[in-house]
């Protein structure tokens, strides 16, 4: 996943986990502000006035210590991870002024992603199902073969009856031989 992919994922989660929390708890909030660095998060409409969302440097962006690789002892100590930015602390009137433009994004942004729907029709087919199940391509790998050795041990049952059956199909009027070639076989299969 790329990183701004991850900041709009990051964006549609806090939007999410604010609309819980309004209708979940039973506190009264005037505002609620979002903080990113990503211009492109801040064009984002849906779930959201984009009153609340604000432009926030990197530098000063919290969000921004977990994935610059610090030690964990230096993360555990970061003053920005652990407060905020400072500016946080002061009246709003204070905080850093949006950036102008928001509403136009321009025709080069990576960060925009085109909207491609796929219909997919249900399936009651194994591998489609196996493809589903599993995650990983290792686990997929030894289902698959232990799959096909079902389907060899099952197939070499089948041949098996089918050999049974035409003995005893030929020796249909010797009851005792029937049951000899019968006996035989439930040995064997023991």
């Amino acid at each position: 996943m790329t990183i701004p992919r991850m900041e709009l994922t990051a964006a549609t989660a806090a939007v999410r986990l604010n609309q819980m929390l309004v209708k979940e708890l039973d506190y009264n909030t005037d505002e609620t502000y979002f903080w990113t660095d990503s211009m492109t998060v801040l064009s984002i409409r849906e779930a959201s006035d984009v009153k609340q969302w604000r432009y926030i440097n990197t530098n000063m962006n919290p969000a921004d210590c977990a994935s610059r690789g610090l030690p964990m002892k230096k993360f555990l100590q970061n003053i920005l991870w652990l407060n905020g930015p400072s500016f946080l602390s002061e009246p709003e009137s204070e905080w850093p002024t949006s950036v102008s433009g928001l509403d136009i994004l321009p025709d080069d942004d990576l960060e925009v992603k085109g909207v491609y729907t796929n219909i997919m029709q249900q399936s009651t087919n194994a591998m489609d199902k196996l493809l589903t199940h599993y995650s990983e391509w290792n686990k997929l790998k030894r289902a698959v073969a232990w799959l096909l050795i079902e389907i060899k041990n099952l197939q070499k049952h089948i041949t098996a009856r089918r050999q049974l059956k035409n003995k005893i199909n030929q020796h249909e009027h010797n009851p005792q031989k029937c049951n000899q070639i019968y006996e035989e076989e439930y040995t064997r299969i023991k």
